[in-house]
């Protein structure tokens, strides 16, 4: 899968998947970005992701729901080596 795009908001398409999918990324300040996630043109999911200071640790904060509807919350932490 691919994704190349702007930080401006806008939708752009992931590549190499079966179904149509699209990420529009903005940035909120130097270290904090969103992104909006749709398949089909209908928002799958919105995260909020943060860069420590150091750049060194990168936190995404997911909201979806899943398949009866229900909101879902989900925390990744990526610790760069």
């Amino acid at each position: 899968m691919e994704w190349i795009g702007k930080f401006d908001g806008r939708d752009y398409a992931v590549e190499g998947l079966d179904e149509p999918r699209t990420n529009a990324y903005t940035q909120i300040d130097e270290n904090t970005f969103k992104d909006v996630a749709k398949v089909d043109g209908q928002i799958t999911s919105v995260s909020r992701i943060t860069l420590s200071p150091d750049h060194k640790i990168m936190t995404m904060v997911t909201e979806s729901s899943n398949t009866q509807g229900q909101p879902v919350i989900t925390t990744s932490v990526y610790e760069k080596q």
